[in-house]
């Protein structure tokens, strides 16, 4: 069994997971990214939907009632992941003044990236804490 690096609330859990399903709905950008040429793209793309499904293998891939759930992706993977999903939803959360209004009336979809945020700064810290413990 591969060690436990970080510890996220089970509410944290399903919030990181709808945001990787959100994001995993781009999978055909990939192939347009190709088709334009604009390879770096597509190459960022996929090291990012990568990620998403070694996400998806740590937390699981559909509905799940734990309370808390371990992630044992490696430190230096599991820090970029969470640098990126924390970017996304950060992004989410502030959108262009039209996506705000529409976002600011889903209560829901707020809460999630809020939920983002803060599972990704408990998982940096808790990261952290790990590599000045060592």
């Amino acid at each position: 069994m591969s060690d436990v690096i970080a510890v996220i609330t089970g509410k944290k859990r399903e919030a990181v997971h709808e945001l990787v399903i959100e994001h995993l709905g781009g999978l055909g950008d990939v192939r347009l990214a190709i088709d334009r040429g604009d390879i770096e793209t597509a190459r960022r793309l996929a090291r990012e939907f990568t990620e998403d499904f070694r996400l998806l293998d740590d937390i699981g891939w559909g509905r799940d009632e734990r309370v808390a759930v371990p992630l044992t992706i490696p430190p230096g993977e599991l820090t970029a992941i969470f640098n990126r999903l924390r970017v996304d939803a950060q992004s989410a959360l502030a959108g262009s003044e039209d996506e705000h209004e529409a976002r600011a009336t889903d209560e829901a979809a707020r809460e999630r990236y809020e939920l983002v945020l803060d599972a990704g700064a408990e998982v940096l810290i808790e990261i952290r804490g790990r590599e000045e413990s060592a």
